[in-house]
């Protein structure tokens, strides 16, 4: 049955992590947290402005 679960010769299955993993889950709890969900909301009011500004501004260097 072991065979049939893996191609590995030891019959060990690994799991990978990406290093930021553990950086990310704690990034992804905070999203929740009351207080930061009051400064996200304030994103789009500041951040996402100024994107959209930066798109409709007519490029400097485009001649």
């Amino acid at each position: 049955m072991l065979n049939k679960c893996t191609e590995n010769k030891t019959y060990i299955r690994e799991i990978r992590r990406h290093v930021w993993q553990d950086d990310l889950d704690i990034i992804e709890d905070l999203r929740f947290v009351d207080t930061i969900k009051k400064s996200y909301k304030l994103r789009s009011q500041t951040v996402e402005r100024r994107f959209g500004d930066a798109k409709e501004q007519p490029s400097l260097n485009a001649v």
